[in-house]
């Protein structure tokens, strides 16, 4: 029998379901541009901008807190891989994401309750499946979140696409007059712009939230997720100009919506 090697009893062993939930997420991910429990880019531009003066043979790269550029800690380790997905599955670590740059996105859509006053989570999550079918959605913390797997011929066409679906989803919220709030995040980074970071779906594998059935990460809502269709860019651009948005509403609902959290007693005289 061969003995083991100081590697084997060292190196953290990856979950079948964390590789497998990898290569499902990894066509749409840029795996060069993620984050890791907070929203914020792991790989900065300075990091890059510090790699290829690296490599070009410059040392004593420093940040402005005095800290040395280092390409393992500040590059290789922010790739995006298994180990990440292991992460997230068992120690609660977030994953946020911008979309890959080639021909496929990931499109996610945050529909915040965060605050005590937007109680009508139930309607704008009832209204946003009857939008999208077919998409894979879950229930977050204080929330609920949708992903659209979507083709497109360019990372401008689908940022722009992204930004109008956006602004028509909050203006038919404010339409329906819906005091939760809704984003559309997942979008790629251009050199004009960093893309908003989306959350990817693997939460613990044991529900934390409690919300409903699908409240953990396992093999059945990989399967869910790996089933849910395709959108071309242009049927997603369609869907967003033809909401039904009555824009004298959404423009008194936008102005109330604004001062809610401090007149919450007027929410039912507002309505009637």
């Amino acid at each position: 029998m061969k003995s083991k090697t100081l590697k084997q009893f060292t190196e953290p062993k990856v979950s079948q379901l964390a590789k497998d939930s990898f290569v499902a997420v990894r066509p749409f991910i840029n795996i060069f541009d993620c984050g890791y429990e907070k929203p914020f880019h792991a790989i900065s531009r300075r990091d890059w901008d510090f790699h290829r003066r690296h490599k070009a043979g410059e040392r004593g790269l420093l940040y402005e807190s005095g800290r040395e550029f280092h390409p393992y800690n500040d590059i290789i380790r922010n790739i995006f891989s298994e180990d990440h997905v292991e992460s997230n599955l068992w120690d609660k670590k977030t994953i946020y994401y911008t979309s890959e740059r080639k021909g496929i996105a990931l499109l996610y859509g945050d529909i915040d309750a965060h605050h005590a006053w937007q109680t009508d989570e139930e309607k704008a999550v009832k209204l946003a499946k009857q939008i999208f079918p077919n998409a894979y959605e879950r229930p977050s913390w204080r929330g609920h979140n949708f992903w659209l797997k979507v083709r497109y011929n360019s990372p401008q066409q689908l940022n722009e696409i992204a930004d109008f679906l956006e602004q028509q989803l909050k203006s038919l919220f404010n339409s329906e007059q819906i005091l939760c709030d809704i984003e559309i995040k997942g979008t790629i980074t251009t050199k004009e712009k960093s893309g908003r970071l989306g959350k990817l779906p693997f939460a613990t594998m044991y529900p934390c939230h409690k919300r409903n059935e699908n409240d953990s990460w396992n093999y059945i809502e990989l399967k869910r997720f790996m089933s849910a269709p395709y959108l071309q860019v242009q049927r997603l651009e369609r869907i967003a100009q033809n909401f039904n948005i009555d824009c004298e509403k959404a423009e008194k609902w936008t102005a109330y919506n604004s001062t809610v959290e401090h007149a919450l007693t007027d929410f039912k005289s507002f309505r009637t």
